[in-house]
């Protein structure tokens, strides 16, 4: 005799739904009580504005998050950036240091962030990731008793968290 297993009496909600369930449950996305939601693909709350950006185009069904670091000076210039034609770059989010969030495209629509990128089977990421940029000077380079960024900028010691990859 082969056991069959019973079908779920679960309700199957839109996979748009599912996504943002299976993100909130990893804490990857809106925690509750931030004040944040979304709303025909847009997020709303206190501190977060949208500039739309012309770098993007067709359909998007996010299943995943892709977090960058911006590597720019601010979130004023990475947003600069991304919204430049001739950058051919995009993200989803922009989060400033401040706490501020700038959306550039809805999160239904592609952006171009993870560029020729594979993980976990999958290729072209942009085709099933929401991309988020944090502000941040990326990789720094030990000069002196300061760090220095690849764009010149100089931090102090004490402005710098060491955070290494396993």
């Amino acid at each position: 005799m082969i056991a069959r297993r019973r079908p779920s009496r679960r309700r199957r909600t839109p996979k748009k739904k599912t996504v943002l369930r299976t993100a909130k449950a990893r804490g990857a996305a809106i925690a509750r009580g931030s004040g944040l939601s979304i709303e025909d693909d847009r997020l709303v709350g206190a501190g977060v504005s949208f500039v739309e950006t012309p770098n993007k185009g067709g359909d998007l069904a996010p299943r995943h998050l892709v977090f960058h670091y911006t590597a720019g000076k601010s979130a004023a210039s990475s947003i600069n950036w991304l919204t430049n034609p001739e950058s051919k770059a995009s993200a989803h989010l922009v989060l400033a240091r401040d706490g501020t969030i700038t959306q550039l495209a809805p999160f239904n629509i592609k952006t171009w962030h993870a560029g020729l990128s594979h993980w976990d089977g999958l290729s072209g990421m942009n085709s099933s990731s929401i991309g988020i940029e944090m502000d941040n000077a990326g990789p720094l380079k030990k000069v002196g008793d300061k760090y220095q960024a690849w764009f010149g900028t100089l931090y102090a010691e004490d402005e710098v968290v060491l955070a290494k990859h396993k």
